[in-house]
Protein backbone atom coordinates (compact mmCIF):
# COMPACT_ATOMS: atom_id res chain seq x y z
CA UNK A 1 0.00 0.00 0.00
CA UNK A 2 1.00 3.59 -0.44
CA UNK A 3 2.89 5.14 2.45
CA UNK A 4 1.00 8.01 4.05
CA UNK A 5 -2.31 6.74 2.66
CA UNK A 6 -3.96 7.62 5.96
CA UNK A 7 -2.93 11.26 5.37
CA UNK A 8 -5.09 11.42 2.25
CA UNK A 9 -8.05 13.68 3.03
CA UNK A 10 -9.19 14.89 -0.36
CA UNK A 11 -8.96 14.03 -4.02
CA UNK A 12 -6.53 16.51 -5.55
CA UNK A 13 -7.08 15.32 -9.11
CA UNK A 14 -8.91 18.06 -11.00
CA UNK A 15 -12.11 17.17 -12.79
CA UNK A 16 -11.68 17.32 -16.53
CA UNK A 17 -14.37 18.75 -18.80
CA UNK A 18 -16.43 16.17 -20.61
CA UNK A 19 -14.63 14.66 -23.56
CA UNK A 20 -15.95 15.30 -26.99
CA UNK A 21 -16.23 12.47 -29.46
CA UNK A 22 -12.60 12.64 -30.54
CA UNK A 23 -12.65 9.54 -32.71
CA UNK A 24 -15.83 10.59 -34.49
CA UNK A 25 -14.37 14.04 -35.12
CA UNK A 26 -11.15 12.51 -36.40
CA UNK A 27 -13.00 10.22 -38.79
CA UNK A 28 -15.16 13.03 -40.17
CA UNK A 29 -12.20 15.36 -40.50
CA UNK A 30 -10.11 12.70 -42.23
CA UNK A 31 -12.92 12.08 -44.71
CA UNK A 32 -13.88 15.69 -45.39
CA UNK A 33 -11.02 18.02 -44.46
CA UNK A 34 -7.59 16.52 -43.78
CA UNK A 35 -5.98 13.78 -45.83
CA UNK A 36 -3.38 11.90 -43.82
CA UNK A 37 -0.64 10.12 -45.65
CA UNK A 38 -1.23 6.35 -45.45
CA UNK A 39 1.89 5.76 -43.33
CA UNK A 40 0.62 8.22 -40.68
CA UNK A 41 -3.09 7.42 -40.71
CA UNK A 42 -2.77 4.40 -38.41
CA UNK A 43 -0.55 6.30 -35.99
CA UNK A 44 -3.02 9.17 -35.74
CA UNK A 45 -5.98 6.85 -35.17
CA UNK A 46 -4.11 4.83 -32.53
CA UNK A 47 -3.04 8.02 -30.76
CA UNK A 48 -6.61 9.31 -30.56
CA UNK A 49 -7.91 5.89 -29.49
CA UNK A 50 -5.37 5.74 -26.66
CA UNK A 51 -6.11 9.37 -25.72
CA UNK A 52 -9.81 8.58 -25.32
CA UNK A 53 -8.95 5.51 -23.24
CA UNK A 54 -6.62 7.50 -20.95
CA UNK A 55 -9.29 10.18 -20.52
CA UNK A 56 -11.88 7.59 -19.45
CA UNK A 57 -9.43 5.85 -17.09
CA UNK A 58 -8.50 9.16 -15.45
CA UNK A 59 -12.17 9.92 -14.83
CA UNK A 60 -12.76 6.47 -13.33
CA UNK A 61 -9.70 6.73 -11.07
CA UNK A 62 -10.78 10.18 -9.91
CA UNK A 63 -14.30 8.92 -9.19
CA UNK A 64 -12.98 5.96 -7.14
CA UNK A 65 -10.49 8.13 -5.24
CA UNK A 66 -13.20 10.66 -4.38
CA UNK A 67 -15.44 7.84 -3.12
CA UNK A 68 -12.56 6.38 -1.10
CA UNK A 69 -11.78 9.68 0.63
CA UNK A 70 -15.48 10.14 1.50
CA UNK A 71 -15.90 6.58 2.82
CA UNK A 72 -15.13 4.68 5.98
CA UNK A 73 -11.61 3.76 4.95
CA UNK A 74 -11.42 0.50 6.83
CA UNK A 75 -14.20 -1.01 4.78
CA UNK A 76 -13.55 0.65 1.44
CA UNK A 77 -9.97 -0.30 0.59
CA UNK A 78 -11.22 -1.76 -2.69
CA UNK A 79 -11.97 1.81 -3.87
CA UNK A 80 -8.35 2.75 -3.30
CA UNK A 81 -7.14 -0.24 -5.28
CA UNK A 82 -9.57 0.54 -8.11
CA UNK A 83 -8.24 4.11 -8.25
CA UNK A 84 -4.63 2.92 -8.26
CA UNK A 85 -5.02 0.19 -10.89
CA UNK A 86 -2.64 0.33 -13.81
CA UNK A 87 -4.00 1.37 -17.18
Amino acid sequence: MAPKLSDLTECGAPELPSAKNLMGSLILNSLLVVRYRPEFRGLVFNFVRRLEHAYREYGEARRHLTAYVASDRGTMMSLYFRAARPI
